[in-house]
Formats: C-alpha cells, structure tokens, sequence
C-alpha cells in the first residue's frame, strides 16, 4: 500500500450554491483549525441545510457560522449556545454578522415582532401538555381504568 504524506493543507475553493455571504479567507483559515491534524479537500461547497449554509468536513456537515464562531473562539461550540446573526440573513456568516448569546436572549431577538397565530398557540399548548409518547402530562399511561 502507498500513503502519500501531506506536509501542508492546500488553500480552500469555495464552490457558494446558496448565495451565501461569508467572508473567504477567515472560512479558509476555520476550516483548517477544524482540520488541524488532517488534510482534506481542497474543493468545498456551500450548501443549504435546514435554512442555514454548511460545508462538509471530514464527511460531516457544519453550519458555517457556527463553525466561524468555533475557530474564533478556538473551541467547540456547545450546544446550548446560540449563534445570532445581528442583520438577520442566515445567509450572512460573516464575523462581524455574528454573536453568541444565551437560548433565552436568542429565542426573544428572533420572535420580536412576530405575532403568533391561534394556531401556532394552539400547537405549542398542546406540545408542552403532552409527553413524547403521545400522552397527557398528568395522565399515567399504564394505569387501566
């Protein structure tokens, strides 16, 4: 079998397919702190995923700006910390777009100024009221009447 041993990542080619704006040297500069001990493609391609742009790394997909804020921060993002975008484009993944705030700042930031149908309150009602079973919060489900 040949290895083949590279000494030093090769710049990134961004392939942007979802009109994405990011600024190209400081993706290039997260996605090799994310790959510190490997090297892998050179070509990446940013795509859209659950509203948000993403890159494949190591076969696994990132959200961009929550891979900016990582390498920024020079470490894992955990997962109750939240990456707002200030502008409000999720397609805007540049530094100066980005923040990191607490679930419950983000949660008010991202609703301010929506107005809720009946509907929707209706639904979140009966998501708090039921269990993921599919039963009443206050009703056993192995009791037999």
């Amino acid at each position: 079998m040949i290895y083949l041993i590279v000494k030093e990542q090769k710049p990134f080619y961004f392939v942007n397919k979802c009109s994405a704006i990011y600024n190209t040297q400081v993706l290039d500069e997260a996605l090799k702190w994310h790959n510190a001990l490997k090297s892998v493609a050179a070509r990446k391609t940013i795509y859209l995923h659950a509203r948000y742009p993403c890159v494949t790394s190591r076969s696994k997909k990132i959200h961009a700006h929550r891979l900016v804020v990582s390498w920024l921060l020079k470490r894992k993002l955990m997962r109750n910390e939240y990456v707002h975008h200030i502008n409000g484009n999720k397609l805007d993944f540049r530094l100066e777009n980005l923040e990191l705030i607490q679930p419950s700042k983000h949660q008010s930031l991202t609703n301010k100024g929506r107005k809720q149908t009946k509907e929707h309150i209706m639904k979140r009602i009966n998501a708090v009221s039921m269990t993921r079973y599919g039963h009443m919060v206050y009703e056993n489900p192995e009791r037999e009447e």
